[in-house]
Formats: structure tokens, C-alpha cells, sequence
């Protein structure tokens, strides 16, 4: 594989994870407000990680990457304000969020 095709998957499966990290991180899936910044803080890295790998990518894909990346960039400053000042949840750390794990969070 040459190396502008392993760039555009790179850039495809952090999108990927992003939205992945993005759908999790909403209130009915998440039980406290720390695993909630957790998840949005890993969207945020995975779309900044594929706006990084999208130099190939048609324009159209690099600006959904680029808007999901300020969409949850901006969210997590929102929590993270949020839970310094009025929830002061501990963050829990990467590998125990569900994907970074291969846990499935119950319905």
C-alpha cells in the first residue's frame, strides 16, 4: 500500500473513532459527568488526529473532520468548566473508557 492510501485510511478510522467517542459521549449513554469529558476529550483528540492525516482527502471529508474536531473541542471546554466549578467528577483515564477497553456499555 503507498503511503497517500495508508494516509487517507489513518485519516478515515480516526474519523471513525471520533464519531464513535462523539456518540458515546452523550448523557443517557454516560452514568457520571467525568466519563462524559473523558469520552469528549478523546473525540476531540481522534478528529484532531484525523484533520492531521486528511492533507489527501477530497475537501469534503477534511471539513467534516475539521467541524466535528472545533464541534467537540468546544464541547469539552464546555464540560470541562462545567465540572471544575459544579460537578467536581474525577476524569477517569483512557483505558477505561468503553472502546479503549472493548467494553460494551449495557443499554
Amino acid at each position: 500500500m503507498n503511503r497517500w492510501a495508508l494516509a487517507e485510511c489513518q485519516a478515515r478510522r480516526e474519523m471513525q473513532r471520533a464519531l464513535c467517542f462523539w456518540m458515546l459521549a452523550t448523557p443517557a449513554q454516560n452514568p457520571g459527568f467525568g466519563e462524559l469529558v473523558a469520552l469528549t476529550a478523546r473525540a476531540a483528540s481522534a478528529a484532531s488526529a484525523a484533520v492531521g492525516a486528511a492533507k489527501n482527502l477530497p475537501e469534503v471529508e477534511e471539513q467534516q473532520m475539521r467541524d466535528l474536531q472545533v464541534t467537540a473541542s468546544d464541547k469539552l471546554s464546555t464540560l470541562q468548566k462545567d465540572n471544575d466549578s459544579v460537578y467536581f467528577e474525577s476524569v477517569p483515564p483512557e483505558a477505561s473508557l468503553p472502546l479503549a477497553t472493548g467494553k460494551v456499555p449495557e443499554p
